[in-house]
């Protein structure tokens, strides 16, 4: 990423891994060698017929079985909401982006959740541990793990009694895979099925691999992975925790032959808020880092980086060890580099800025105060004598810079003066953040990073005009270094499928991704940003009060403006385009965000809502870093093929979400990315969008404002559904 400052001579090279190979060696393990990878056809179709699953209502694809029934998965009893006076308002305020489909009306029935009984723990277990017995898929070195999907709900009726209901809508059963008593973690190492309340299956996913041991291999020490994983975030003050495990990629990798151990890093790092001072405590998303060095199984990289012309940036790797070919993936200012998938890339930075507004107090007499946000220092104050004077002046008044924001005095005796803000019309010195993950062969995969010092012209990259209604937009303030893979996997998913989700609205990544994205007029440009997109999705660190941006003034990689609950307004989202947020960030819709409060998620969140549908998060820390688009599905695939309908079945918004999560990671009580959970509003009648599909693939339910047009409470109640033991 492009970060301003003075040119500099090219930086010497930042190898994420290289350090290791001096780091102190550990003990040693074996790797595992794949004899079989998934599930056979024969198997496949016995484990189904011991679920009761239709013979073609299952997927096998690499060995790797699925089965959903989306009319059951996650299916809570509900009621058709008939009132014409209800669906009437609603529809006043909802627009219906896809109009071939009816806005659907339907409430919870409290009553039917209250009294739900899902299958017991030794039921479920029995049942899929036989099914799996005898289709000779019965997990060796593994122990069951029983979960629920459970779905919390409130509602003040119109007679002001409250509505209230908790409780399960399935059992879960997953599998904990251990090699030599070491945890097996990620996508390639997941067995689940989940029972609805009648007992029958509603979703299996089998994604293992049968192994062998093999060969030895030393360890890296815990303190150097330590201090690789405290580099690999690049947050100066992190407190890192690292575990040992072993890390089986997703199955549609169909060239894994090994595996090898692996360090699992997170912890966290505390951020203080540049204006209040106040410290926040926020949590790292779970990354990997390999365990070994041994280049029989893990690769090198060598890049280096210049510029051509000044202007230009040219980067070459050149990748040892491992098992060749090689994938590539590169990073830097320009949002798509990522689809460049050879060792050698040339390019134009690029230096993004958003717009700006300047707010005007009084200062001393005959003067005033101009301020503006300018993290980046871009932005010349200017001023005129009148509207029709075509060559403007730039203040030659001393610019004072505080906390990413410029403030000049003015002298305000002078009638008929204006005053505007500009960004330069030539190229500024720049610091250009190049990145490089590769993958082998094998599915183990390393990085490295330079700083190139380069010229750019700073350009504003908000569209123009008014948006499509069904669109998407991205907020990912990590996307040049811990998070740039995944960064890749959620755009180059999305834009697989145009027809279906539309054009990309906005695009904001490191630095220029910032709090204000997501606050409403005049202290933020939610409106420009946030709001004109149908589905925006949020990739960083956080907590379950707030996620987090990074800042030039901070450096690439480190948590600086931190967003909390506690600054939005009432009714910051959902005014406009946005009807669904993701945010792929530890914690943010965790139950509580203190053991001994109850401070719920509807409670800290809930707020901001005016008209949004829902918020797709995590109640556990979540991951990053997986292998996306070279040679495996990530989470971001999964979950855009899942509301695509192109995983086998097309699911609604909470469905696809709890599915990619749970089948794609290792953190969490459920065995995946992380805990899901998914939170919304009810309205009127009980009305409320649990069942949402994208637009055009299925039901949406209607746009439930904050207030009615008549400063009524609109917001009745709220939907909460979680992960728990």
């Amino acid at each position: 990423m492009v970060r301003f400052g003075p040119v500099r001579a090219a930086m010497a090279i930042w190898l994420l891994f290289g350090a290791w190979a001096h780091g102190q060696s550990g003990p040693s393990l074996p790797v595992y060698t794949v004899v079989q990878s998934g599930a056979l056809p024969p198997q496949a179709a016995a484990l189904a017929s011991a679920l009761a699953i239709p013979p073609g209502a299952y997927v096998l694809t690499n060995g790797q079985m699925d089965f959903i029934d989306p009319a059951n998965y996650l299916a809570a009893p509900v009621l058709p909401v008939t009132d014409s006076t209800v669906q009437s308002n609603l529809l006043a305020d909802t627009v219906n982006k896809y109009p071939a489909i009816p806005i659907h009306f339907e409430q919870l029935n409290f009553a039917a959740l209250s009294a739900l009984t899902v299958p017991g723990s030794n039921t479920a277990i029995l049942e899929f541990g036989t099914g799996l017995t005898n289709a000779g898929l019965a997990p060796a070195s593994a122990t069951p793990n029983v979960t629920h999907t459970v779905l919390m709900a409130i509602y003040t009726n119109d007679d002001n009694t409250v509505s209230f209901a908790s409780n399960s809508i399935d059992t879960e059963v997953s599998y904990q895979f251990t090699l030599q008593g070491i945890p097996v973690i990620g996508p390639g190492a997941q067995v689940q099925a989940a029972f609805g309340p009648n007992g029958a299956a509603t979703r299996l996913h089998y994604a293992a691999r049968q192994m062998v041991p093999g060969p030895m291999v030393t360890l890296i020490s815990q303190t150097a992975a330590s201090n690789t994983a405290v580099a690999m975030y690049g947050a100066i003050n992190a407190q890192v925790n690292v575990q040992l495990v072993y890390y089986a990629p997703p199955l549609s990798f169909t060239t894994v032959s090994t595996l090898i151990p692996w360090y699992l890093c997170g912890g966290t790092v505390l951020v203080t808020n540049p204006v209040t001072s106040q410290v926040t405590p926020i949590h790292l998303s779970h990354g990997l880092i390999p365990a070994t060095a041994d280049s029989d199984y893990v690769p090198a990289v060598q890049m280096t980086a210049s510029t051509l012309g000044g202007t230009q940036v040219v980067a070459s790797a050149v990748v040892t060890g491992g098992t060749p070919p090689y994938g590539y993936l590169w990073s830097g200012s320009p949002p798509d580099l990522f689809t460049n998938p050879g060792s050698r890339i040339q390019y134009t930075p690029v230096l993004p800025e958003t717009p700006t507004a300047v707010s005007i107090s009084p200062a001393a007499a005959d003067s005033a105060m101009l301020s503006w946000l300018d993290p980046l220092g871009l932005y010349q104050a200017q001023s005129a004598p009148g509207l029709n004077v075509a060559a403007w002046a730039t203040l030659t008044n001393d610019v004072v810079q505080s906390n990413g924001v410029n403030s000049v005095t003015i002298n305000t005796a002078s009638p008929d003066q204006f005053f505007r803000l500009q960004l330069p019309s030539q190229p500024v010195g720049a610091l250009e953040t190049v990145g490089l993950k590769i993958v082998d062969n094998n599915g183990v995969y390393v990085g490295a990073r330079q700083l190139v010092g380069v010229s750019v012209l700073p350009a504003v990259t908000l569209k123009t005009g008014t948006p499509p209604a069904i669109n998407w937009g991205t907020d990912t303030p990590y996307d040049e270094d811990f998070d740039a893979w995944d960064d890749a996997s959620w755009r180059s998913s999305m834009e697989n499928f145009p027809a279906i989700f539309g054009p990309e609205q906005f695009y904001h990544g490191e630095y220029i991704a910032r709090p204000q994205d997501f606050i409403a007029p005049p202290y933020g440009w939610e409106e420009n940003v946030a709001d004109t997109a149908a589905l925006v999705f949020y990739n960083g660190h956080g907590n379950p009060n707030a996620i987090t941006f990074t800042s030039s003034s901070a450096g690439s990689g480190t948590p600086f403006y931190v967003l909390k609950n506690t600054d939005l307004d009432i009714g910051n989202w959902g005014s406009s385009q946005m009807d669904w947020f993701a945010l792929d960030s530890c914690q943010v819709l965790a139950q509580v965000d203190d053991p001994n409060s109850d401070y719920l998620a509807f409670e800290r969140w809930g707020p901001a809502f005016n008209g949004l549908h829902s918020m797709l998060g995590f109640e556990t820390d979540s991951w990053s870093d997986s292998i996306t688009g070279i040679g495996g599905d990530s989470f971001e695939t999964v979950f855009v093929k899942g509301m695509a309908g192109k995983g086998g079945w097309t699911l609604t918004m909470q469905q696809a979400w709890f599915h990619a999560a749970m089948t794609t990671g290792p953190i969490g009580v459920s065995g995946g990315i992380g805990d899901p959970a998914y939170l919304g509003p009810i309205g009127p009648g009980g009305v409320w969008d649990f069942d949402d599909f994208f637009w055009g693939m299925g039901p949406v339910g209607p746009t439930i404002k904050a207030q009615t047009n008549y400063g009524q409470q609109n917001i009745k109640g709220w939907f909460y559904t979680y992960e728990t033991q």
